[in-house]
């Protein structure tokens, strides 16, 4: 729950993250990764897209790869701005009255809305948006929480978009992996 750079522009400006592969030369099957040692403290991290678009499945496919690795341990968090209207998820996110997700770094403008504590190896998560479905199924571990939340927490000018997110949550680790694979089917 704290901001890349600890929310300094200028430090992040200065610093960026090192192209590690990127090709798009093929359309069906396009690569981008990028790690990155300077956002955090004692955090390395690395992040791998693969957009797959054969014909085979109808639409395309979007494989997230993403690490992050520490000599301590940390709470790490992979949010997913989804936009639109939640539809189910496994585990089953239980809702309660939403309050406000955190004091600084961003999450103060974010509502908790409800959240699930995971018990599998992974999870699914649906949505739908402009007449299609959604869904990320993410690899996890016993222990991890699925939170849902929204936008807008703390705005004193309304002004923020009313977007939900989903967080996947890994607690208490070092070195962490986040496998999602994000995909749209149906109408």
């Amino acid at each position: 729950r704290k901001s890349h750079f600890n929310g300094k522009y200028k430090k992040a400006v200065d610093a960026h993250s090192d192209p590690y592969y990127f090709n798009v030369t093929d359309p069906t099957f396009q690569i981008a990764s990028a790690s990155d040692t300077n956002a955090y403290n004692d955090v390395d991290l690395h992040r791998t897209l693969f957009l797959v678009n054969d014909p085979s499945f109808g639409a395309p496919m979007l494989i997230d790869l993403f690490s992050a690795n520490s000599s301590n341990e940390h709470s790490y968090e992979l949010p997913f701005q989804y936009m639109d209207h939640y539809m189910a998820s496994e585990p089953r996110i239980e809702s309660f009255p939403a309050k406000q997700l955190g004091e600084k770094h961003g999450y103060q403008h974010i509502y908790k809305e409800g959240e699930a504590k995971i018990i599998a190896d992974n999870y699914t998560f649906n949505w739908f948006k402009d007449k299609n479905f959604y869904s990320i199924t993410g690899s996890s571990s016993s222990g991890d929480n699925l939170i849902l939340a929204r936008l807008g927490a703390s705005d004193p000018n309304f002004n923020l978009r009313r977007d939900g997110l989903m967080i996947h949550q890994k607690s208490g680790q070092k070195n962490v992996t986040f496998l999602s694979v994000i995909e749209s089917h149906g109408q």
